[in-house]
């Protein structure tokens, strides 16, 4: 039987934000080998964050923060369109030696 990348478990990178445009790059960088997408809701940056992003190639989504974390997580949620999500922190950074 062989294994073609359409039936392979696709993942993709959640991460909700704020002003993180200095965080980012090391953050991106270090998940980018892993995922298959990454999506960004940004919740009203105003340094560039989105745009930011976008160099990375994220699908970026707005959503206005409404102090409520798990609303906004469910907007997240929802603008996935993989298999698999991977939420992640701003600081959060994968090791490199995790690859196999």
């Amino acid at each position: 039987m062989s294994i073609n990348s359409e039936s392979l478990l696709k993942l993709s990178l959640g991460m909700i934000v704020k002003n993180e445009r200095e965080n980012l790059p090391r953050c991106l960088s270090s998940v980018q080998p892993y995922v298959d997408e990454i999506v960004i809701v940004d919740t009203g940056s105003q340094n560039g964050t989105p745009e930011l992003a976008l160099e990375y190639g994220a699908k970026v989504f707005y959503f206005e923060w409404c102090d409520n974390l798990a609303l906004t997580a469910f907007n997240l949620t929802l603008a996935f369109n993989k298999n698999h999500v991977k939420a992640q922190n701003k600081i959060d950074k994968i090791n490199p030696n995790l690859k196999g």
